[in-house]
């Protein structure tokens, strides 16, 4: 007997050590210790009794952790589908490509250098920042983005802690509708859109590009806006 307890107690002490890792396996292994403890607890019931509330947390933050893990790596899924079906032969960016563009566009597009670069197929973009409900305590959060041109579509999975739950959300957007996926109440609001809806989706896509693009202009010379000003 006293080896079985021996033997859950190494399995709770990696499955710690695997959780501070941040593996996927964690939640199983933990699963797996609680079971047998629980079982042990039974044995000795009389003494070992208390340790049942102990199994209880624990199962709950595995349950939640087995979960969310689940919840990233359909994110992560299609992330890489999409980086599949968006891999093509690189194109380089010609002056031909500006001449339907009106011309403060061309202007623009010419003046940061676009002309003679490849193509990008896609982009990722990380945050980092602070959310929180009217009235409510802030709460830090951090998000990754990945847009796809060819095929119009955005792939949003933002993380956050409240009250120290980690809640997940995942926004995706394609040719096939928009859906919102959200684990903190383990909930999937999915809808299909109208063509009116989708061209809404598809302007707010191209807003955000443009805006993106903008930003990262900026970065790298103050003096653009004295140039977008100049063509107004």
């Amino acid at each position: 007997m006293g080896l079985l307890w021996l033997l859950t107690g190494l399995l709770f002490m990696v499955s710690t050590v695997l959780n501070i890792m941040k593996k996927d396996t964690w939640p199983i292994l933990a699963i797996i210790a609680v079971l047998v403890s629980q079982i042990l607890i039974f044995i000795a019931w009389k003494d070992a009794k208390f340790g049942t509330i102990a199994n209880i947390i624990i199962l709950v933050a595995a349950i939640i952790g087995f979960a969310s893990n689940h919840f990233e790596n359909k994110y992560k899924e299609d992330v890489r589908s999409a980086i599949e079906k968006s891999q093509t032969d690189s194109e380089i960016i010609t002056e031909r490509d500006l001449e339907h563009l009106p011309l403060a566009v061309k202007k623009y597009l010419a003046y940061v250098g676009v002309v003679g670069k490849p193509k990008i197929n896609n982009v990722r973009i990380v945050f980092e920042g602070q959310m929180r409900e009217k009235g409510k305590d802030w709460f830090p959060f951090t998000s990754e983005q990945y847009n796809f041109f060819n095929t119009p579509t955005r792939l949003f999975f933002m993380k956050a802690k409240i009250k120290g739950l980690p809640t997940y959300g995942y926004h995706k957007y394609d040719r096939e509708g928009a859906s919102m996926l959200n684990n903190s109440i383990r909930s999937t609001i999915l809808s299909k859109l109208r063509r009116g809806c989708m061209q809404q989706m598809t302007f707010r896509f191209n807003k955000d590009l443009i805006e993106t693009a903008r930003d990262m202009a900026k970065s790298q010379n103050r003096g653009l806006n004295n140039f977008i000003e100049s063509l107004v």
